[in-house]
């Protein structure tokens, strides 16, 4: 990620001004033009160490036809559409981002997730979690990662189709679960620095990418929860 503070700031800045003298109607074109912002900062290479160019096509207009349409049904439909209304806007920031090889293939990339199995889901989940008294938590969030990971494809160009899959399992994330929560208790919550560390090297540990020519991979975080904790000290006493 190559982006810097400062034009984070300037992009903040000008965002919120526009907000504010549009009474908050610029903000599906503030979130698209923060997103794009991100996204073309972000530097994606090659096995031989060219940058795969990344950007976001999606427009302020688009997002607020979603946007209001989703609204307006979720609330006629008392909040039950809510879970397609989710999907829609995860599929319109997944969707329009796109890119481009150093010899000039295209990269696509899309969602193929639904509402309804979105609805089924969070459903089944919140229910166990409920009737087992929380106990079921890992085994969700696991089912909730592997639906958004499992369901997004990325083709590139004539080579053929990357594909994603989560291979993480409730039970190895229950023991964790046990292990960081009496470290939460024993440090009076400091731990939360390391917790939330443990949490993104298991997702990404248990993210397996399968590339065009077969090949599987897997991802790894390599941050630490003391270096996690010095940037988020410091920057909550500035």
């Amino acid at each position: 990620f190559t982006g810097t503070a400062w034009e984070l700031f300037k992009e903040l800045f000008v965002g919120g001004f526009l907000l504010i003298i549009t009474l908050s109607i610029y903000t599906p074109w503030f979130i698209c033009r923060a997103h794009r912002w991100i996204i073309q900062r972000i530097v994606v290479k090659d096995h031989a160490g060219r940058e795969v160019n990344l950007k976001f096509e999606g427009k302020g207009e688009e997002l607020l036809g979603t946007y209001i349409a989703g609204f307006l049904l979720t609330i006629v439909t008392f909040g039950i559409y809510g879970f397609w209304f989710v999907i829609k806007m995860h599929k319109f920031f997944v969707d329009k981002t796109t890119g481009q090889t150093p010899d000039g293939q295209q990269v696509t990339i899309s969602f193929m997730g639904t509402g309804g199995e979105f609805f089924k889901e969070l459903f089944v989940g919140c229910l166990l979690t409920v009737v087992t008294l929380g106990i079921y938590t890992p085994w969700m969030m696991c089912s909730l990662n592997r639906f958004f990971i499992d369901r997004t494809k990325i083709q590139v160009g004539d080579l053929g189709q990357i594909s994603l899959s989560f291979q993480g399992e409730g039970g190895e994330l229950i023991v964790n679960f046990i292990k960081w929560y009496l470290l939460m208790l024993v440090t009076a919550g400091i731990y939360m620095f390391w917790l939330q560390v443990n949490m993104m090297k298991f997702i990404y540990a248990n993210t397996e990418i399968t590339t065009v020519s077969g090949n599987k991979l897997r991802m790894d975080f390599t941050g630490t929860g003391l270096e996690n904790f010095k940037i988020s000290f410091i920057g909550m006493i500035f």
